[in-house]
């Protein structure tokens, strides 16, 4: 069940003020009627940034309208950043839908834009579901680049916040997933570069990005 704040919540609130029925959108967008019906009734919480994007061009909106994460109680808000340090540093449950590479790369653009434009907020709001989405994306050298670009974001994103152990576990993540080996090779400079003398190296637990469970830990002392 979604809680007042949560996607669905809000793709019906958008959808009724701009006047449209369900059918309707779903024949803008291209996405299923069932499937807008379940995100709204809260029988589906979470869906892909590729359908979350199909349904905010239709309704007119930018991506991070329905996306943003917000708290269901008014407490006081979390830093923006600590959704884009779980997003890292831990695995997201997956929606049923398949992501495709098109629609993370395409996600990717509008990140980068947001990074580079230097809206923070934006940034982390579409890097949280854009992470999930490019980790069921499989080991195509397309979907491994997208990672790679993905978290090397999310890197900076976090250090810019001092999040270091974070930003740590995103570049040695963006390191592993790097098809280009021997870039990779200068994997320990380039995070010491970035996450400063702290920044760890030894083997230990594997990373939930790394696909063959080798990535090293990040012990922040």
């Amino acid at each position: 069940m979604s809680d007042e704040h949560g996607l669905g919540d809000r793709l019906r609130e958008i959808r009724k003020r701009r006047g449209l029925s369900r059918r309707e959108l779903a024949r803008a967008s291209k996405v299923s009627h069932s499937l807008i019906t379940k995100l709204e009734q809260g029988v589906v919480a979470d869906t892909r940034m590729e359908t979350a994007r199909k349904l905010a061009a239709a309704l007119r909106v930018p991506t991070t309208t329905l996306v943003e994460r917000a708290p269901a109680e008014p407490h006081p808000a979390p830093e923006p950043w600590q959704a884009l340090q779980r997003a890292v540093e831990r695995p997201a449950e997956q929606p049923d839908e398949e992501p495709t590479t098109r629609g993370v790369q395409d996600g990717l653009e509008a990140v980068r834009a947001a990074h580079f434009g230097k809206r923070m907020r934006e940034a982390v709001d579409l890097l949280v579901p854009l992470l999930r989405d490019a980790e069921a994306l499989g080991d195509s050298p397309a979907a491994r680049t997208a990672r790679a670009q993905l978290l090397q974001i999310a890197g900076s994103t976090l250090t810019g916040a001092r999040q270091f152990a974070a930003a740590e576990t995103a570049l040695r993540c963006a390191l592993d997933e790097a098809p280009d080996r021997l870039r990779a090779a200068s994997g320990p400079e380039a995070v010491r570069s970035a996450c400063g003398p702290r920044a760890s190296s030894p083997p230990g637990r594997g990373c939930w990005c790394g696909r063959d469970g080798s990535m090293p830990p990040v012990p922040w002392r």
